[in-house]
């Protein structure tokens, strides 16, 4: 008998290193197919996003997920936002007695807002900065009619507007606000004249990019090239303006006697994606999540920041190691224990364009979040220096145990954030009031750049962080009752005391952390808070806090945190291309 305990312990240790070969070898496989060429970057507007699709639901099928999509099958689909560019045909045309001078498209100028192609003609005014603001005494508009013409406008704001707000840029520099302001105005398109308009090649790349934001209005911006080009008398008027603003006068606004001829030739493209899922049925309703995007970002188009467009963007890295260890799991937990809860296998599409997938799931029929016990999400988790980043520990007590516990096994060091945001597919489960766990290795040089190939990924490391995964999936499925959903979603208005015990100020809104225009847009407002008696809807777009301009989140962070509770702000929001203008008080970080 003791011999036979001695020959099964040999053997087993014999066997670990040919199944973590073995392991490597699987992991690889799939990072090689899904980071190859062949699918030319998972673009999703791309036919080879759905053989992506197709891999991971064979992958389902072989393993003996259930078909947890609609209609029976493993997938999801849901339509991807109208991809908008300008074709080649489009220009932009001014002409003086006879005199025509036409700019290229992307390359002499970029489409700022549009909605639509169309053909349209007006004479051309210079507004100055664009600012109309009673309160400081200006009104670059009072000596002009704009309506049926095209405005042009400056970039920024004028030293008066500084010197009258102080330091830091004011909202009236926002280029939102002054598209806004125009269109209220009566104009039909706006010119924004650039000093730093970059006339690279990099950025005439990007320009040809997909997603334009539609303000209401046509509205593009050109350089200091344009301006020198424009007929003698209206360029001349143009100077004679620019030199009194650089002396600090007030802008001079006035007619420039030249007709604008624009010309948007926009090529709309639709299409759809899916999101796979596969369910391995365990003894109750109750389900885990574990999901990881499989999109990524194609040939660098679409408004990525690349100087490589046109170039095969792999995306090893973001997210195929994501989507290997999700193959990896659904192996491993299929061939394993029985579990006492379902494990809901997800591969989500439309990451890239701002959580699209993964908002799609929780808003259908699919998902019912009373029997949704966690979520458990990976992206990029392919080049640890010995590091695993995991977000939304605090969304449930009991995950600070189950981690502290499997930090005492792992070869990683973990790093901890206690609030679930970050931009990646567990957002909208924590927006729905499911405890979430985002694993990822971190950014690095080569994300969303073509040289992420799977060459450049530690599949040791990668396995590593699978490993964990896969040990806090079991430890959640061990807990009972299920962990307890703790809202944190309150980012950038953290809850909590500030310096000195002073309670933080609060404005009662959940920003959308995947907006990519300027501006904060409110993905939902808290009832019976302050942004509630304001009038702030969801979907508003906030571009200005207490006279300063807000490009961002971290602008928002930034002027929200140097407030008190009880102070009375005035907040600027977009909605439907109009200007809005909303006073606040702010409330303490535990109004009810």
């Amino acid at each position: 008998m003791l011999i036979k305990r001695w020959t099964a312990i040999i053997l087993l240790a014999a066997s670990a290193p040919l199944i973590a070969q073995n392991a490597s070898l699987d992991l690889a496989r799939h990072l090689k197919y899904l980071s190859s060429d062949e699918l030319r970057g998972r673009g999703n507007y791309g036919p080879e996003i759905d053989d992506a699709a197709d891999y991971i639901a064979e992958q389902f099928r072989s393993l003996g997920l259930e078909p947890a999509g609609e209609n029976g099958s493993y997938f999801q689909p849901f339509a991807l936002p109208t991809l908008v560019r300008q074709s080649t045909s489009s220009y932009l045309a001014v002409q003086q007695r006879g005199r025509r001078i036409v700019a290229a498209p992307d390359r002499d100028y970029a489409l700022i807002s549009a909605s639509s192609s169309m053909i349209l003609r007006g004479g051309l005014v210079f507004a100055g900065f664009g600012v109309t603001a009673p309160e400081l005494g200006i009104d670059d508009y009072s000596s002009i009619d704009v309506r049926g013409k095209v405005v042009l406008v400056l970039e920024g704001e004028s030293r008066n507007t500084a010197r009258l707000l102080g330091a830091g840029a004011s909202v009236y520099s926002a280029t939102s606000y002054k598209i806004a302001n125009a269109l209220n105005r009566g104009a039909v398109a706006v010119i924004v004249l650039s000093e730093h308009f970059d006339y690279s090649q990099e950025a005439v790349s990007q320009r040809r990019g997909g997603r334009l934001r539609d303000l209401g209005i046509p509205a593009i911006e050109v350089g200091p090239l344009w301006a020198e080009q424009l007929p003698v008398r209206a360029k001349n008027l143009l100077r004679v303006s620019l030199r009194r603003i650089a002396r600090g006068a007030r802008p001079t606004s006035i007619p420039l006697s030249i007709s604008v001829e624009m010309r948007l030739e926009i090529i709309e493209t639709r299409g759809l994606a899916n999101n796979v899922v596969g369910l391995l049925p365990g003894a109750s309703e109750e389900t885990i999540i574990v999901g990881a995007h499989y999109d990524h970002v194609g040939l660098g188009e679409n408004g990525v920041r690349s100087a490589y467009a046109g170039e095969i963007h792999n995306g090893a890295d973001d997210n195929a190691s994501g989507t290997a260890a999700l193959l990896m799991l659904a192996q491993e937990l299929a061939a394993g224990p029985p579990l006492n809860r379902s494990v809901l296998f997800m591969g989500f599409a439309g990451e890239e364009l701002g959580l699209l997938g993964s908002r799609r799931f929780v808003r259908s029929d699919l998902f019912d979040p009373s029997q949704t016990v966690a979520m458990l999400n990976m992206d990029m988790i392919g080049r640890s220096q010995g590091d695993l980043f995991i977000v939304g520990v605090g969304t449930a007590r009991e995950f600070g145990q189950i981690l502290e516990f499997e930090q005492r096994r792992s070869p990683l060091n973990f790093r901890y954030s206690q609030t679930p945001q970050a931009p990646s597919d567990h957002m909208p489960f924590s927006h729905a009031g499911v405890p979430v766990l985002f694993f990822t290795t971190g950014l690095h040089k080569r994300y969303h750049r073509p040289d992420d190939d799977w060459e450049t990924i530690d599949l040791g490391r990668t396995l590593q962080v699978m490993r964990s995964v896969s040990s806090t999936i079991r430890a959640v499925d061990r807990l009972s009752p299920a962990p307890e959903f703790v809202d944190l979603n309150g980012n950038p208005e953290s809850v909590g005391p500030a310096v000195g015990g002073q309670l933080r100020p609060v404005l009662g809104v959940r920003p959308d952390t995947v907006w990519r225009f300027e501006g904060v847009r409110f993905d939902a407002i808290q009832p019976n808070s302050p942004a509630t008696e304001a009038g702030l809807l969801e979907g508003d777009v906030l571009i200005g806090f207490d006279g300063s301009r807000v490009d961002g989140l971290y602008d928002f962070s930034f002027l929200l945190g140097d407030k008190l509770p009880g102070e009375t702000v005035e907040i600027m929001v977009l909605r439907d291309g109009q200007l809005l203008r909303k006073v606040a008080r702010l409330a303490a970080a535990d109004f009810e």
